[in-house]
């Protein structure tokens, strides 16, 4: 199925006056596309490159290449928090996705049980009932929507939801200090975003490292009306999230891509 509008022909004038007649009921349901951290796992279609490559899906847009070398992003981005909203999953083992799913249970109240068997270390796992040698787990998922922009203008203006989770738990809450050491709205604070490689005695793996911007980039939005739409839009998530209306971290095929699961214990 195609989503590109360019390929549809341009809307009949006669039509115009009913701009969207339907879809009000739509706009409710908030669904972002993901910024993914390509791993050295990763499967069709993110093994086409290189581990560390920052990839917006399911459009599949390369933020930037990854410099082997350096082990660092050829260009560095710039993101602006809109929104973050933390989850709390029981994650199934891999080894039973195809049956049973990614997912067990989910919560977003951080009163619930799941959000305090994820924050108990001797709670946080058990065996799984449909494979007793493999276990389900307890997990924290930190999630931000983020606007992205190139300061070299590589690319346009991005929207997307990017988790931290599992080994990258610390990384998201250094980045939630970040944040609220600015003492500000977190939708006028800018922030430079790279790649980094991570790795420990489990394996190895590749992890989003957010940093407060050079002096020429500097760290709030000044532009008043961009501003003003980031605030909106905040608003607009603030009211969807109250309503459970608005989506979760990812839980398909991707889950299998951005992050090797069995790499690093969470905090």
């Amino acid at each position: 199925m195609s989503t590109e509008i360019s390929k549809l022909s341009v809307t009949p004038d006669w039509m115009t006056a009913d701009k969207n007649d339907g879809t009000e009921e739509m706009s409710r349901f908030v669904v972002f596309p993901r910024l993914v951290i390509v791993q050295p796992t990763a499967k069709d279609p993110l093994d086409k490159y290189d581990a560390g490559t920052p990839v917006i899906m399911p459009n599949e847009l390369v933020l930037s290449p990854f410099n082997k070398a350096e082990k660092h992003l050829s260009e560095p981005f710039v993101v602006v928090p809109i929104f973050f909203f933390a989850e709390y999953t029981l994650d199934n083992p891999r080894e039973v996705w195809a049956a049973h799913g990614r997912v067990r249970e989910r919560s977003f109240d951080h009163d619930s049980e799941i959000a305090r068997k994820c924050s108990d270390w001797n709670a946080r796992t058990f065996p799984c009932p449909e494979m007793q040698n493999k276990e389900c787990v307890y997990t924290t998922r930190l999630n931000f929507i983020l606007w992205l922009s190139s300061p070299t203008g590589a690319f346009n203006a991005t929207p997307c939801m990017f988790t931290f989770k599992r080994a990258e738990t610390r990384s998201g809450m250094a980045f939630n200090s970040l944040i609220k050491a600015r003492n500000a709205p977190i939708y006028g604070c800018q922030f430079m975003a790279d790649v980094g490689h991570r790795s420990n005695d489990k394996g190895q793996w590749y992890g989003l490292e957010l940093s407060n911007p050079q002096a020429d980039i500097g760290g709030w939005v000044t532009n008043r009306e961009l501003y003003e739409v980031y605030k909106q839009e905040h608003l607009r998530l603030k009211e969807a999230h109250e309503s459970k209306m608005i989506a979760g971290s990812e839980t398909d095929e991707l889950e299998d891509s951005t992050y090797t699961v069995d790499a690093a214990p969470e905090m």
